[in-house]
């Protein structure tokens, strides 16, 4: 080993104070010296992170130092470290009057020893070999932690005033923070004890919490015999659904040639995904192995429960496919039909297009490959041009008796809805019972029974009006600035949907709906006014009323150089902007 400079400097004064003699005592007192602060103790590394810049900087030095640790339960990792509380002594054992008290030697050079505390104790971190006990103080069962590392023992404010403790006044003392070490005797001696197991503590991140949603309020009562009654209705399909009024057709352009598209590459976790939703497909009857001329690839995607559904890629097939033009119902007409009511279900059906099946000649159009082989659907699959227009045609068909006096339909969403808790329990019977003796099923996690109020296609409805989904309007709100027309096309997509809900609507999205235009693109501070008073106004909607067909509307017009702008009013409250 060669030294020069500071470094054999340092060497020369640890040999000379004798506070190295050995080749292990070396390397540690290098390290302290010459060591930077990210090489000290983790668990002090991390207690010592403070905010001296942004937020930002602050969440990323902690995520940066939290890499270090171990052995820390989560709950400690995800957030800022609590103010920690301070401490006073507790004395539990009274001491005797009589007891002999033995003469200490006073030293020359008195050395006070500062009092310390473990961080797994502070922060109440169970280490690995830290052992929890049961204990009773005042008759009260309390749990006493182990050989904590701490030369002094502590206890919480908390539990101090839950059982009223008398506690005494001492003079101030520092503590110091240790370093997580144990303590493994008492006076030398080993004890065995018996200690108390803990399960895993479970913890969410920011992110998680912020996913969940309010509880739907539970079925009543008197419709739980109902909906049992019905119990088949919400199991899943396992096997091909009956030949119905429609089938799924595929026609094409005349003179097409059939579309052969090699399939996509995905990532080798997905493959057993694939694989599993192939089997699955296959046991429930609704896909069989193909030699068809045709081929699209196919594609995992995220639903909202993390879990996958796997969609077939039908872009080219699509291309060659004459449109149906089968009307699709717009949302606004069908919200104006639940004026009086009071009382709503949902029923969102299980999987609905592979309660269809596809027309036997157009089954092979479907046709499909993944990297264990070909298949065709003999149901039809989500990605075909016709698909949904094929969907309403049937469920509109099954249900066309009651559309618009208590069922409403949009796809596989079924809303019914009914002036009265006895009027919705024949309702409700009356569409279940459809939905059995047609064998169509039902996702009953995903539906709800006899509510005051429902989401139904992005808006709340309730005997008091309609208005927007919050969810929606979070959406909006978190929506960053648009560096290009297509993502201002796409705020403006989000917001039109509810642009019956805002005032002059058009007026303050003029300026943004000019940005659209060819080469119109220009971000400026009108721009941005505009962007942030249209997320202002979705924030701050009114719970519009259902129309009264059966009483006199009020129209108010107003016009300015920018446009003109209207509102629909019955009773002195509005029911839409324009």
């Amino acid at each position: 080993m060669h030294l020069e400079e500071d470094a054999l400097d340092l060497y020369s004064w640890l040999s000379s104070e004798q506070v190295i003699s050995y080749w292990e005592e070396l390397t540690p007192a290098f390290q302290k010296h010459y060591e930077p602060p990210e090489f000290q103790n983790p668990d002090e590394f991390l207690v010592s992170v403070r905010q001296t810049g942004t937020v930002q900087e602050y969440r990323q030095e902690f995520a940066k130092r939290t890499t270090r640790v171990s052995n820390w339960p989560d709950l400690c990792l995800l957030g800022h470290l609590c103010k920690i509380c301070t401490f006073k002594l507790l004395e539990v054992e009274a001491e005797e009057e009589n007891a002999a008290i033995p003469e200490e030697k006073e030293s020359e050079d008195p050395v006070e020893d500062m009092a310390e505390i473990s961080l797994h104790a502070i922060f109440g971190k169970s280490h690995t070999t830290t052992m929890k006990v049961l204990g009773t103080l005042n008759s009260t069962e309390v749990l006493i932690l182990i050989d904590s590392g701490s030369t002094h023992n502590f206890i919480s404010d908390i539990l101090i005033h839950e059982l009223s403790l008398i506690t005494q006044v001492v003079n101030p003392f520092g503590v110091q923070i240790g370093n997580g070490d144990i303590i493994r005797c008492i006076d030398g001696k080993k004890y065995k004890l018996q200690g108390v197991s803990s399960g895993p503590q479970k913890s969410a991140t920011f992110q998680q919490l912020s996913l969940v949603s309010d509880i739907q309020t539970p079925t009543p009562t008197h419709l739980q015999p109902l909906i049992t009654s019905f119990s088949s209705v919400f199991q899943e399909p396992n096997a091909l659904p009956p030949f119905r009024s429609h089938y799924h057709s595929i026609p094409l352009i005349p003179n097409s040639s059939p579309s052969n598209i090699r399939p996509y590459r995905y990532p080798h976790a997905q493959k057993t995904e694939f694989e599993r939703q192939v089997e699955l497909l296959l046991a429930s009857d609704f896909i069989q192995p193909s030699t068809s001329p045709f081929s699209s690839p196919n594609l995992l995607v995220k639903k909202k429960d993390a879990t996958w559904r796997m969609c077939i890629d039908y872009i080219s097939l699509n291309k060659i496919t004459v449109v149906d033009k089968y009307p699709i119902p717009n949302i606004d007409e069908l919200l104006v039909e639940l004026y009086g009511s009071t009382i709503f279900s949902k029923v969102d059906l299980r999987s609905g297009y592979y309660q269809i099946r596809v027309n036997p000649p157009d089954i092979e159009k479907t046709a499909f490959r993944t990297h264990s082989g070909h298949y065709e659907f003999k149901v039809m699959p989500f990605g075909l041009t016709n698909a949904p227009s094929t969907f309403q045609a049937v469920i509109n068909d099954l249900f066309r008796p009651y559309l618009r006096r208590f069922v409403l339909v949009f796809f596989d969403d079924i809303l019914i809805y009914s002036k009265s808790l006895d009027d919705h329990e024949s309702h409700l019977k009356i569409v279940l019972d459809l939905l059995l003796r047609n064998k169509f099923f039902a996702k009953e996690s995903k539906c709800c029974f006899g509510q005051r109020s429902v989401l139904f296609l992005g808006h709340v409805v309730s005997a008091e009006g309609v208005q927007v989904d919050q969810d929606k309007v979070q959406v909006v709100t978190s929506w960053p600035i648009p560096s290009t027309v297509k993502e201002v096309r796409g705020f403006l997509g989000l917001t039109g949907c509810y642009r019956r809900f805002v005032r002059h609507y058009g007026i303050i999205a003029h300026l943004l709906t000019a940005l659209t235009k060819k080469d119109g693109f220009k971000w400026n501070e009108e721009a941005a006014l505009a962007f942030n008073k249209l997320k202002q106004a979705l924030i701050s909607t009114p719970v519009l009323r259902l129309p009264d067909f059966s009483q006199p509307f009020v129209v108010e017009c107003d016009a300015s150089g920018d446009g003109v702008g209207a509102i629909l009013i019955q009773e002195d409250h509005p029911i839409a902007y324009f």
